[in-house]
């Protein structure tokens, strides 16, 4: 949706979309290259791989590790994007900061905005959310974060850890994502 010239499309599936079906378009729109999951008959340069979603993820995290950004990740019951956007500001007043746009935050979200990542950053401040167990730990091995943030954990949003020892357990999986010595 906000491919740009010369850009990467990657054909994520949904589920009420095939990004496959859009690949021509994407050509058009002046994709230099497709990552695909389905077997399609283009003359154009492409890699098909078994799930997009996972080499999106890949691809951000590669990188991220080519970056020299310090990165702060964050994540919490509630609160998170307002302290994102205060930490942005106070890091913003004497460094390049990207920072993660809106609350997207998750396993689409946040390998975005990695991909937006270069080495005019000097810092990253990236907001991790979860909707079930396992999803920041996810999101955290890719943002591969120095810092990292946890606003709270509550039984807000239950129903996809089972109990608030599920958030909780969730929650704490960014400390885990910490880099050496973060």
């Amino acid at each position: 949706r906000t491919l740009q010239q010369d850009d990467l499309y990657v054909a994520l599936r949904g589920e009420n979309f095939d990004g496959n079906e859009f690949v021509s378009q994407a050509f058009d729109k002046g994709a230099c290259a497709a990552v695909v999951s389905a077997a399609l008959n283009l003359e154009r340069p492409h890699v098909q791989v078994k799930d997009t979603t996972v080499a999106l993820g890949e691809i951000a995290r590669l990188n991220r590790q080519a970056s020299r950004a310090r990165v702060v990740a964050i994540t919490g019951s509630q609160g998170k994007t307002t302290v994102k956007e205060m930490i942005a500001a106070i890091l913003g007043v004497a460094n390049k900061v990207l920072v993660t746009r809106g609350n997207l935050n998750n396993h689409i979200g946040v390998p975005l905005t990695l991909l937006a990542l270069d080495a005019s950053h000097e810092c990253a401040v990236i907001e991790l959310g979860a909707s079930g167990l396992g999803e920041i730990a996810y999101t955290v091995r890719l943002a591969m974060p120095h810092v990292a943030v946890l606003t709270n954990a509550a039984a807000t949003h239950i129903e996809g850890f089972g109990d608030l020892a599920g958030v909780v357990r969730t929650k704490g999986e960014i400390i885990d994502g910490l880099l050496d010595g973060g």
